[in-house]
């Protein structure tokens, strides 16, 4: 190890409007190690990683690279410094190609044009160096959401950075694609490269990291070696509670009238045969990998996809395979996706009119007009119960933390009252500390007597939260599993196509 670490952040504050964001924070990182930083949302990891990659300059505090002190006005100077940045957020164009995006002011020129053959060529090599099959001319915008997040980690290797800063990688990747991501940044800590992991899967870091910093209220909170790294001492460190404490205690349920009811449904080249109840006060967790059928089948069922075989019914209720999606809600179906900024939520527009979008029924007029003050009773009567923060409904929510944004959309489908929720990855790019908050409301949700449905690739969500497991694989059931049998090791078995299991039915 060297005289000094290679990044030396000392004293770092940051304030914004009267407020501390970052208070006397120390925090180092080596050449060669993968040193994580974790902490609930609003703790203070993002705002010091945007210090380092020059979208912000603290107000306190110096910082070091290779012992020598330096300043970071802005993006351009970060990367000239030899620091990569994949943002948990897209920072791309989505006008733009795979290849223009990549090389976004550090442009190849030839005679003062754009080297456009050169460009694809750079690409192409990154993706062989990567495992990846991006396509250099394709238009950004038409990506899915995994690939436009495989875009932004090939940027940033290609500037082949001494210090990588990875916010929230994992978020939109498949299974697969997390193992290759996770091959590479072994293989580039062992070239040398100092990366720096901010991730709230918690598994993720024990499995990965060096080191581990936990960040708390913008302060440092402590520091774990590897051999001390554990998710238990982690979650102590950043909320004060153990892991046992995470999830509602739901020893007591008693599963009420069948409120969902599939039979053989078929979702053409996704899935087949599938046949499940939702009872009410009851959630069944839909698991398997990525890509196995689970999501296509909600989606069938909110009648997002079309299906052509198998019935449906909500309390009884047949549900047409023509049906639209107002008349689903309206039976009483609900459905959260898992991509709330690219799907779910108009980022645009204030919290009080991405609540109340699913319910506009309950607030129109005989006039067609959107009674405001019931709209806003309304809103406010949900934004209350999920304690969502805010200084106003009119806020917009794209302003939000991830886990305010999450709980908007929760409101939306508690306004609406529908008797079954499907909730698509719950929890997808919150802390543990709202990821508890989430828990918590679904579990009120079933004591009233509603019905939910889970998709998590969290398989210890999936365990913690679900009362009964129904395990994907190649578009099938492979098995049922109660919440008191469930393991990780039964769920793997069958997420990898092993013997059917019980009854889903």
């Amino acid at each position: 190890m060297s005289e000094h670490p290679y990044l030396e952040m000392s004293g770092i504050t940051k304030r914004f409007a009267g407020v501390t964001a970052l208070d006397s924070v120390n925090f180092n990182c080596e050449l060669g190690e993968i040193h994580a930083l974790v902490g609930e949302n609003g703790a203070g990891k993002s705002t010091l990683m945007n210090l380092l990659g020059g979208l912000l300059t603290p107000t306190e505090g110096t910082i070091r690279l290779d012992g020598k002190r330096v300043e970071l006005p802005d993006p351009n100077t970060s990367y000239d410094h030899g620091i990569g940045f994949v943002h948990q957020e897209s920072n791309l164009l989505t006008n733009l190609t795979v290849a223009e995006n990549m090389f976004l002011s550090h442009e190849i020129l030839r005679k003062g044009v754009l080297d456009r053959a050169t460009m694809r060529q750079k690409v192409m090599e990154v993706n062989e160096r990567l495992g990846y099959k991006l396509d250099p001319d394709a238009q950004v915008g038409s990506l899915k959401l995994a690939d436009q997040q495989l875009t932004e980690i090939a940027r940033a290797v290609l500037s082949e950075p001494k210090l990588l800063i990875m916010d929230e990688p994992t978020a939109a990747l498949s299974e697969e694609e997390v193992e290759r991501l996770f091959a590479i940044l072994l293989k580039l800590r062992d070239q040398g490269v100092g990366i720096i992991y901010i991730s709230h899967r918690l598994e993720e870091v024990v499995h990965l990291a060096d080191r581990v910093t936990v960040f708390k209220d913008g302060k440092n909170a402590g520091e774990l070696e590897r051999g001390d790294i554990s998710k238990d001492r982690m979650i102590t460190m950043m909320v004060g509670r153990t892991l046992s404490d995470i999830y509602p205690d739901r020893s007591a349920v008693t599963p009420g009238e069948v409120l969902l009811d599939v039979k053989g449904l078929r979702v053409p080249g996704a899935a087949e045969d599938i046949s499940f109840t939702v009872c009410a006060g009851e959630i069944v967790g839909l698991g398997g990998l990525e890509g196995q059928g689970q999501r296509e089948t909600v989606r069938a069922i909110f009648g997002d996809l079309r299906y052509t075989a198998g019935e449906i019914t909500v309390r009884g209720q047949s549900i047409a395979p023509k049906q639209t999606i107002g008349g689903r809600i309206r039976s009483g179906l609900g459905y959260v996706t898992h991509d709330r900024r690219g799907e779910g939520l108009i980022l645009h527009e204030s919290i009080r009119e991405n609540t109340s979008l699913a319910a506009l029924e309950r607030v129109i007029s005989k006039f067609h007009l959107i009674k405001g003050d019931e709209e806003q009773r309304q809103a406010q009567a949900q934004a209350g119960r999920l304690k969502i923060k805010t200084p106003s409904l009119e806020q917009k929510v794209g302003n939000l933390s991830g886990a305010n944004q999450q709980k908007v959309m929760l409101a939306r489908w508690l306004m609406a009252g529908p008797k079954v929720l499907i909730v698509d990855e719950p929890t997808r790019g919150i802390d543990v500390g709202a990821r508890m908050s989430v828990y918590e409301i679904i579990h009120e949700l079933t004591q009233e007597g509603m019905g939910i449905v889970i998709l998590t690739s969290d398989m210890l969500e999936l365990i913690g939260l679900s009362d009964r497991i129904l395990m994907f694989y190649e578009g099938h059931l492979t098995a049922e599993v109660p919440r008191a049998e469930a393991t990780e090791e039964r769920l793997m078995q069958a997420a990898s196509g092993g013997k059917k299991e019980g009854s889903a039915t």
